[in-house]
């Protein structure tokens, strides 16, 4: 006994998977990050030169804290409820809670895990941990909120700017020194296992296909009905031959 899968049902699997597999390979590359650059001497060295080559080579530094200045709670607060309410008309209420969860979430879980994870101190001068940056995961997390929210074909064009005003954070964040490249690197992808995790929880919504039936043993045009009638009538008239 077989039992078909409606278009819906298989569209809500595959999106359940592609939410989980891409909140595991980010969490994976997390870590390999935070093993790569915190956890040996070689990566803190190559990271704290990464930093301060950008700092004193890369131009827009006068306005770093400027940029960064627009990155507050209430700024991520409003941002955060907007995208709800955007996510709420085009996919529904479980999605719309998703996406301000992950717009709260993100830069929350910064916050723990800076706060949890060591940064020994491998090479001369190196600081305190400061992995992952808390401004990139605020913008980060909006980025993600942001495709979560839109329609699906909206989803590159969404994924693009929210990658570019990521990218502006964390180069900010950079350029005045208060974080290295792999924090910048380990927030965004904290903000790909959220929104992962948030859209195997709640799959956007699909239309329902529209499906017709035919009848097959009625004709459907009265036309064809008539016709077919004032022929059999015609035909009993005629003489046999």
């Amino acid at each position: 006994m077989t039992h078909d899968r409606s278009p819906a049902t298989t569209g809500h699997g595959r999106d359940v998977r592609r939410g989980v597999g891409l909140a595991v390979v980010a969490a994976l590359a997390l870590a390999g990050v935070y093993a790569a650059a915190v956890l040996t001497p070689e990566g803190q060295y190559l990271d704290d030169r990464l930093m301060r080559w950008a700092a004193d080579t890369l131009p827009g530094r006068s306005t770093s804290a400027e940029v960064l200045a627009l990155v507050s709670a209430g700024t991520v607060l409003l941002a955060g409820l907007a995208l709800g309410l955007l996510a709420l008309v085009v996919h529904g209420p479980r999605r719309a809670v998703a996406v301000v969860a992950t717009v709260g979430a993100t830069p929350v879980l910064a916050r723990l895990l800076k706060l949890l994870l060591d940064r020994p101190e491998l090479v001369g001068g190196a600081a305190g941990n400061s992995l992952p940056s808390g401004h990139t995961a605020a913008v980060a997390g909006l980025a993600a909120g942001l495709v979560l929210a839109v329609p699906r074909l909206l989803n590159g064009t969404a994924l693009l700017a929210g990658a570019a005003a990521a990218g502006v954070a964390g180069a900010a964040t950079v350029m005045l020194r208060w974080h290295r490249p792999s924090d910048v690197v380990a927030a965004v992808l904290l903000a790909a296992v959220v929104g992962g995790i948030a859209h195997a929880l709640a799959p956007p919504a699909r239309r329902r296909e529209r499906r017709t039936v035919r009848t097959r043993e009625h004709p459907t045009r009265p036309d064809a009905a008539r016709t077919d009638a004032t022929d059999t009538s015609a035909d009993r008239g005629a003489p046999v031959r």
